[in-house]
C-alpha cells in the first residue's frame, strides 16, 4: 500500500469515526425509551447514560464537520502532492 493510500485512508476514517460516533449516540438515544437530548439541556431520561450519549452526539458531529472542512481536504492535496512527485513503480 503506498503513502498516498495510506494519506487518503486516514482523511476518510477521520470523518467516517466521528461521524459514527454520531449515529450511535443517536441510536442509543432513540433506543432508551424516555430518553431525550437536546442542544440547551443536554439529555435527561437515559438510564444514567446521559453524558455519553451527549458526548456522542454532540461531539461526534461537531469533530464530523471540522475533520470534513480540515483533514480530509489537507489529506487529498497531500496524497496528490506526494503522487505528482513519487517515482514510479517499475
Amino acid at each position: 500500500m503506498s503513502a498516498q493510500s495510506k494519506i487518503l485512508i486516514f482523511g476518510v476514517g477521520s470523518v467516517l469515526l466521528p461521524a459514527t460516533a454520531f449515529i450511535i449516540g443517536g441510536l442509543l438515544e432513540s433506543a432508551i425509551p424516555g430518553c431525550n437530548c437536546n442542544e440547551g439541556t443536554g439529555c435527561h431520561g437515559c438510564a444514567g447514560l446521559e453524558s455519553i450519549i451527549a458526548f456522542l452526539g454532540f461531539g461526534g458531529i461537531i469533530a464530523a464537520v471540522i475533520a470534513l472542512i480540515t483533514i480530509l481536504p489537507i489529506s487529498i492535496i497531500l496524497a496528490v502532492i506526494l503522487s505528482v512527485f513519487a517515482k514510479p513503480n517499475k
